[in-house]
């Protein structure tokens, strides 16, 4: 939810600070903006490590990435470090770095 407060924050120039859950959830949302959510949500791979992967995969292959550039915009610096976490476990380089 953070997340979705701060992008219709953007769409509109403001450059605020991400929002945190509770200040996201407080937030009094206009049908339109419900909408503009639900559009941009459509755009996240969310999941388990294995279905971002499974997500992901297909877009590697397409452009042939050698490279992939992620943001995990979430209030919680626990939490993000943790999502960063998965993904690098997800395609190995947790195993690449321990060998």
């Amino acid at each position: 939810m953070s997340m979705d407060l701060n992008r219709l924050r953007r769409d509109r120039g403001q450059y605020l600070p991400l929002p945190s859950v509770e200040e996201a959830m407080a937030y009094p949302y206009s049908d339109a903006e419900r909408a503009a959510i639900a559009r941009n949500r459509a755009r996240f791979f969310v999941g388990s490590p294995s279905t971002v992967l499974a997500r992901l995969q297909p877009l590697i292959s397409a452009t042939k990435a050698d490279e992939l550039m992620v943001i995990t915009a979430v209030y919680d610096h626990a939490a993000r470090k943790k999502s960063y976490s998965l993904l690098a476990e997800a395609f190995g380089l947790n195993k690449r770095a321990a060998a």
